[in-house]
């Protein structure tokens, strides 16, 4: 692994400035968020899993769980970007903003301090649902409204780099590479076959250099494989 990420995975869970009883309501949605679904979770269970004994803490502080939602990004963007702009600045210091992987793991590998309370990757989860679930209906992310500079820069390079492929596949690959991280995150966690800490570093490894095969590949627009057709 490139010595500029190393301390990424080995960082402790990052903090930031935020009122404790709104920080208190924003992490308990994120974990009920992240096992339940948007539409699954009721304002009441999140503010019990707060601790607050009023059922309108939610709503009083963040209105609805749209917009609890939108807290959540605001609050883990802003543990990201400063990760992000660092990851930068190093890069371009090892001559590296061309480089696939490089660009990939300044994507993927901030989220490796963002664990929760119980050492779990939560926002990871949420964050997955989100991509499926959410995006879709057209419920946009603090990036798409350009406040998040490093995470625009690190995307605009990305699509920089894959500039061969068309603007959809490219942005395919992106989701792609998105979702296949936040999921090696969310699996150190099974209860089945559980990622060991030995293993988690070589398994982060082994992931990014996966996504960085497949997303660095020429597109794909050959006949259609075993007959597969649209519709």
């Amino acid at each position: 692994m490139h010595f500029f990420f190393r301390q990424t995975i080995e960082s402790p869970t990052f903090a930031a400035e935020l009122n404790p009883a709104k920080r208190q309501i924003l992490l308990a949605g994120e974990k009920l968020f992240a096992r339940q679904g948007l539409e699954g979770t009721s304002l009441r269970e999140i503010a019990v899993a707060a601790g607050h004994g009023n059922n309108n803490a939610v709503r009083y502080h963040f209105g609805s769980k749209e917009g609890l939602m939108q807290a959540i990004f605001e609050y883990r963007a802003g543990l990201l970007e400063p990760i992000r702009f660092e990851m930068l600045r190093e890069a371009e210091s090892a001559n590296a903003l061309q480089d696939l992987r490089t660009i990939i793991a300044m994507i993927c590998l901030p989220h490796l301090g963002l664990r929760d309370d119980e050492g779990n990757y939560s926002y990871a989860a949420f964050l997955i649902r989100y991509l499926l679930y959410q995006r879709p209906q057209g419920i946009m992310h603090p990036a798409d409204r350009e406040g998040l500079p490093a995470l625009q820069k690190i995307q605009e390079l990305f699509y920089a780099r894959l500039s061969f492929l068309s603007a959809a596949a490219a942005e395919r690959r992106l989701f792609f590479a998105t979702i296949s991280f936040l999921s090696t995150l969310v699996n150190r966690e099974n209860k089945i076959s559980p990622i060991s800490d030995a293993e988690f570093v070589p398994t982060v490894e082994d992931v990014l250099g996966m996504i960085t095969s497949a997303v660095g590949t020429p597109e794909f627009g050959a006949a259609p494989l075993f007959g597969l057709h649209a519709g």
